[in-house]
């Protein structure tokens, strides 16, 4: 029986990543305009600031899951 490994290409998780995040950023300036009443200049830095570390976060931890086949499951048909 043949193995098939699937993995994620650096740009698929990048794209995911980014793509996710600039909903986050944008939820995260919202949020902080309407809740705490501050300039939406100001939200969009700190939701940026934020957003971007969690992004490289979440860029690594992809890139090592992406590694780890625990869970994965492949049917072939």
């Amino acid at each position: 029986m043949q193995k098939t490994k699937v993995n994620e290409t650096k740009q698929r998780s990048l794209i995911k990543g980014l793509t996710f995040r600039i909903v986050e950023i944008v939820i995260t300036t919202g949020a902080a305009w309407y809740f705490l009443k501050i300039p939406l200049e100001q939200g969009v830095g700190v939701a940026t600031i934020g957003e971007l570390t969690c992004f490289i976060l979440f860029y690594t931890s992809e890139r090592i899951w992406n590694r780890i086949n625990w869970g994965r499951e492949i049917k072939h048909e």
